[in-house]
């Protein structure tokens, strides 16, 4: 008989709840792989932009003004900025190490940039041949971990004055002119806006912030707050909104006008008024895992059109090297291997190049884009990378390098255990019968990939649903001799199956059929 497994895209990767439990599109495992309309897809690798870096890149932030397309990368202590391939220092002996992380904002067009050690800095006009200078009208003798704008204001939290560390404190600016910075941070000037709000309801420390519609929202280390403005004396209102507080600075993205921010338990999406899980009973045990690393505190998020990468340092890591990818639109959830870096960011970046086609020798018309379209779209956003252990600057989803090991070959695989499938009934509903004993003939993947490729096909057995998988010898699907793989005579009451690569070979999974006979029952 033939089962064949639809939509296999559709649910994603899911380890929170028993593999056997799950519904037969369902994975269990799987790596550097993407859902995506219903499919499955290896993804591309990574490609090296922007010429050589002067400094190892910690931070970037995109500064576009007056039609240049500038970035400027934080390195540890310094400032550097580039336009296209060519690089200038702008800032040096800022201070600071590896964990004074780099933050700030596009403020009016004026880059604004900060790392808590030196006093915030101020880029203003933003151009290769200008430095960097203290932000005007900044206090003296104070320092934050964040500076963010929103609004006309300058937003500084977790704020030093004196040596006197104030972790819960919010300062702002007064509102700003148009195409200036603030005049004063005097928070006693009646004249002005400026003022400043301990946040002592909860004992965490302010951690960062991030607009939402006409809130800014607060997030400290243990709970999150809202910033709303109401003129008058006190300017800004404050509410504490939810009990969850954010892993660490840059952990929070936005997608239509909803907050994704990732915490120590779980990765919440909320609108300001409703929050609600998206790791709960899908892979929220496995992203707890990760949050005993050391390094947890470089952890990060970034987002470019509806995907969302949580990134952060497995043990034994220093940079992150590890993203769960969220799809925001569909939920679907997969993982991916990172090189060792720094931050993401992402922004539309100007064509340097484009993925060949026919040098790919790809076949079919569709992978993350559509065939005949170059990969550098000049108002496609674009995940850009940081790697500072190997001084490069990176797009992400682009060309074939591995994102692991800077070479041409990496594993991308997808795996399903615990299948007790025998068909479907009238309805289009999965049969299930774990009492059957069935025995693999052969697997017929529906997969569109480079012409003359291949890839590896497992097939393995189970004895009890939470057992371990006996795995028989792989098998190469080679759709150009044959359209299915046979020879693995696999028998049990549950069955395991696994799609891989270790090449460059570039692929689409849109389903496959399992051809298999029950051959008896386990005893009762």
């Amino acid at each position: 008989m033939d089962v064949s497994i639809d939509n296999v895209g559709k649910v994603g990767i899911i380890q929170d709840i028993p593999a056997y439990e799950l519904p037969p599109e369902a994975w269990s495992n799987g790596n550097n792989v993407v859902m995506l309309d219903g499919s499955v897809y290896k993804r591309f690798g990574q490609a090296r932009v922007a010429g050589d870096p002067i400094a190892s890149p910690y931070w970037l932030q995109h500064c576009p003004v007056a039609g240049s397309d500038l970035w400027v990368y934080g390195g540890i202590g310094t400032l550097k900025a580039f336009l296209n391939q060519s690089h200038a220092t702008i800032g040096s002996s800022l201070g600071g190490g590896r964990d004074d992380r780099w933050n700030g904002a596009m403020f009016g067009g004026i880059g604004i940039f900060n790392n808590g050690i030196s006093d915030p800095q101020m880029w203003t006009p933003p151009g290769l041949a200008q430095a960097v200078a203290t932000l005007s009208n900044w206090p003296a003798n104070t320092k934050a971990k964040v500076i963010r704008a929103f609004d006309r204001f300058l937003i500084a939290l977790n704020v030093t004055e004196s040596s006197v560390v104030k972790p819960q404190l919010v300062k702002w600016s007064s509102s700003a002119p148009i195409g200036a910075v603030p005049l004063t941070w005097d928070e006693t000037d009646a004249t002005k806006d400026s003022r400043e709000w301990p946040l002592q309801e909860t004992a965490g420390a302010c951690i960062d912030c991030k607009p939402l519609g006409n809130l800014n929202f607060v997030y400290k280390s243990d709970s999150t707050h809202s910033m709303q403005h109401i003129g008058g004396p006190f300017v800004f209102k404050f509410e504490r909104k939810f009990d969850f507080g954010i892993l660490a600075q840059d952990c929070v993205v936005e997608y239509k006008r909803k907050h994704f921010v990732a915490t120590h338990e779980d990765i919440i999406m909320h609108d300001g008024v409703q929050a609600q899980s998206i790791l709960d009973g899908r892979m929220r045990r496995w992203y707890e895992g990760f949050q005993s690393s050391l390094n947890v505190s470089r952890s990060f998020m970034a987002i470019a059109g509806k995907q969302i990468l949580v990134c952060f340092p497995d043990v034994g890591s220093e940079e992150a090297n590890v993203a769960l990818v969220i799809d925001a639109e569909s939920g679907t959830l997969s993982i991916r291997d990172l090189t060792r870096v720094a931050f993401i960011t992402s922004a539309p970046f100007a064509a340097l190049g484009s993925t060949v086609y026919d040098v790919m020798n790809i076949r079919f018309d569709e992978m993350l884009g559509k065939f005949g379209q170059s990969s550098f779209g000049k108002n496609r956003t674009r995940f850009i990378g940081a790697l500072p252990n190997e001084a490069r600057i990176v797009m992400l989803e682009q060309g074939l390098e591995d994102i692991t090991n800077a070479n041409l070959t990496y594993i991308a695989y997808i795996e399903r255990t615990g299948l007790a499938i025998i068909g479907k009934d009238r309805q289009g509903n999965p049969k299930v019968d774990p009492t059957a004993i069935k025995f693999v003939h052969s697997v017929w993947p529906r997969v569109r990939f480079q012409n003359g490729a291949s890839f590896a096909v497992y097939v393995g057995s189970q004895e009890k649903p939470d057992g371990p998988v006996t795995w028989a010898p792989p098998r190469l699907f080679e759709p150009d001799v044959k359209p299915y793989v046979d020879g693995f005579d696999v028998v049990g009451p549950y069955i395991a199956v696994r799609f891989e690569s270790a090449d460059e070979t570039l692929w689409k999974l849109d389903g496959y059929k399992l051809d298999m006979e029950i051959v008896g029952r386990t005893a009762a």
